[in-house]
């Protein structure tokens, strides 16, 4: 009973996260809006596909656009006075 609880939710074949375009769509009905629900299912389900987790992508996604040291990150007290560039080891 406990060892299916760290397992994500899936919807027939899909991750419950990747059925997020979907409710949009559901929740406000135009064509725009149906052609973004199909290409962010289709895109998650390559995803899920290929093995990846939909918090995995994006924390690709992310690393790809900031870069592998990240943003400036402030020192200090309760944030910092100034900022500081972060040390990439």
């Amino acid at each position: 009973m406990w060892r299916n609880t760290a397992l994500p939710v899936r919807i027939v074949f899909l991750d419950g996260r990747a059925c997020l375009p979907l409710l949009v769509f559901v929740v406000y009905w135009s064509w725009a809006t149906f052609y973004i629900a199909i290409g962010g299912t289709a895109f998650f389900t390559i995803v899920s596909w290929a093995g990846l987790t939909v918090a995995s992508v994006l924390r690709l996604i992310r690393r790809w656009l900031i870069g592998r040291c990240g943003p400036l990150c402030r020192s200090g007290s309760a944030g910092g006075l100034y900022e500081r560039p972060r040390q990439c080891g």
